[in-house]
């Protein structure tokens, strides 16, 4: 018994050898293939995005317009002391009328008007947002925070990470290629592309009543924390594996 099973043993061992053997080699042109290298980093978000707003309800159209104006005025003279750290956008501003409730068979009335303006911050020192956040606090409403790694980190990462992702790549195909029971000379590579995914910004969650009542009560600047995201690069390689 005990022999049969070592004849059995070497009967599969022959078996899959021969079987490895037979893996049929690419066409005299070469097979064409495509692989993915991917390489990435963790970087400090360096930057953020602060959301305001003010809203105002008034009897008087002009009235309710004018206090909103004066407030995002303020706010982005407030700004200016931050120089080039900060960039200001308005993101919208209207007034529009707010209608009574009217009883069946009567037409709704301009109960009163409703004027809105709402501006984008761009904080280009993540270490800077909580005294932007104070003396955006004094005449706006805070809705949202939104921090991100900037343009120019990533940029400057990027090079370590195409080289990383390259290299990914190139052992994916070389590996293929030892499957043939060929090896790295006969990869050739025939077009290249990277791309840099979007990583999502890391927003910050805190109750936005809960921050507008703190900073109204006190003048102190509130600590935000700035996070890190993952920055990944990607590189499509089309090769043709030789026989």
């Amino acid at each position: 018994m005990l022999k049969w099973k070592e004849s059995a043993a070497l009967i599969v061992g022959v078996v899959m050898a021969a079987g490895a053997a037979a893996m049929p080699l690419p066409a005299e042109k070469g097979a064409v293939m495509t692989v993915t290298g991917e390489a990435s980093v963790t970087l400090p978000n360096d930057e953020a995005q602060i959301t305001v707003s003010k809203e105002v309800q008034d009897r008087d159209a002009k009235r309710a317009s004018d206090e909103v104006v004066k407030a995002g005025n303020a706010a982005a003279e407030a700004m200016k002391a931050f120089g080039d750290a900060v960039k200001v956008e308005t993101l919208a501003l209207s007034t529009n009328p707010v209608y009574s409730r009217a009883k069946e068979g009567e037409t709704p009335e301009i109960g009163a008007w409703r004027s809105v303006e709402r501006m984008r911050v761009t904080v280009k020192d993540a270490k800077r947002v909580p005294e932007v956040l104070a003396a955006l606090s004094r005449t706006m409403t805070y809705d949202g925070i939104t921090f991100g790694v900037s343009k120019q980190a990533r940029e400057s990462a990027q090079d370590a990470l195409f080289e990383k992702a390259m290299a990914d790549a190139a052992a994916q195909a070389v590996k293929t290629a030892e499957i043939f029971g060929l090896g790295e000379k006969n990869v050739r590579v025939e077009s290249i592309q990277s791309a840099t995914p979007g990583a999502p910004g890391v927003r910050y969650y805190a109750a936005p009543a809960l921050m507008n009542a703190r900073m109204a009560a006190a003048d102190a600047a509130p600590q935000v924390e700035a996070g890190e995201a993952d920055v990944t690069l990607r590189v499509t390689m089309q090769v043709r594996i030789t026989p």
